[in-house]
């Protein structure tokens, strides 16, 4: 599949339609914190897993997983965009106080990560804050599925790419002029830059 304009758009216009209905039922209209966070993480863990199921020859295990495991493994296979792996622990790691302390309040520091490598705009309200970081989060993921979905192969080879290169059969500047008129990077980049 190359990625031409047309192709992209059809894309962007899945992801879109796909993330809508996830906020439409999940997010809005705005339910109480702890509900929200819950939701969003369920969320994260179905995209993470089919992300997942997309990068590796063998998932079976991905489901039996803790997610902070299976978010690890996205960050080894050089899924890291944004810092993506560790903002999705953090998250993690929010869902985790919930779980746990039926008393937690979300406090405004618990959101830091999610305004360091985006220009999402930081409010004073925390629940404003929630509601910007959970559609950030849900289309990034939806992008990095949909990348790995269409070129799988291409993304096996630029993720591996420190790996292949010690090899000295494999030539990653011929795969990288195979795709050389797509902007695979910039395209999930671009992607998630429209909802901002």
């Amino acid at each position: 599949m190359k990625l031409n304009k047309e192709e992209a758009k059809k894309i962007a216009e899945k992801i879109d339609k796909e993330g809508a209905l996830y906020i439409k039922k999940y997010v809005v209209p705005p339910k109480d914190k702890l509900t929200l966070v819950l939701q969003t993480h369920l969320v994260m863990e179905k995209l993470v897993n089919e992300i997942l199921e997309a990068m590796l020859v063998d998932s079976n295990e991905i489901e039996k997983m803790y997610f902070s495991k299976k978010v690890q493994i996205m960050g080894a296979m050089g899924i890291t965009q944004n810092n993506i792996d560790k903002k999705l622990i953090e998250f993690n790691s929010l869902r985790n106080k919930f779980a746990h302390n039926l008393d937690y309040v979300i406090q405004r520091n618990d959101l830091n990560i999610f305004f360091e490598t985006t220009s999402l705009a930081r409010s004073t309200n925390i629940e404003t804050n929630l509601l910007q970081i959970i559609p950030w989060i849900i289309y990034f993921l939806m992008g990095v599925r949909e990348y790995y979905l269409a070129f799988p192969y291409y993304m096996g080879c630029s993720d591996n790419k420190k790996r292949l290169n010690r090899d000295k059969g494999f030539d990653f500047e011929s795969i990288e002029k195979i795709y050389e008129s797509m902007d695979l990077r910039g395209f999930i980049e671009a992607t998630r830059l429209s909802r901002e």
